[in-house]
């Protein structure tokens, strides 16, 4: 992503993790690996990708985020002739695609 020595993906990634371990992880003693696996991911998926907000992204979710993303590509392309990536984000963001007319 970043060149070498830039700390800024590093940054984020060690962000999350302290966040993942000091709402999950450290909160109690996990007696069981799949116990600690279920947590984890009703952590990530449930709250911090659809309900946490993030200052990064505008005080919006991840989901939030994605969806109105998805929608501005669609908007974008839309005059674009369509091919496999732009149906799909048409798609994901319930829209339908229309060749540009050529008169």
């Amino acid at each position: 992503m970043s060149g070498r020595g830039s700390a800024y993906d590093n940054a984020v990634c060690e962000s999350f993790f302290k966040t993942l371990k000091s709402d999950v992880v450290d909160r109690r003693s996990w007696p069981d690996k799949a116990e600690l696996r279920t947590a984890l991911f009703d952590c990530i998926e449930c709250f911090y990708n659809r309900q946490r907000r993030h200052s990064s992204l505008s005080y919006l979710s991840p989901a939030e985020y994605e969806k109105i993303t998805i929608k501005q590509k669609a908007v974008y392309t839309k005059q674009c002739p369509p091919n496999r990536g732009n149906s799909r984000l048409f798609r994901q963001a319930g829209l339908t695609l229309t060749q540009p007319r050529l008169d």
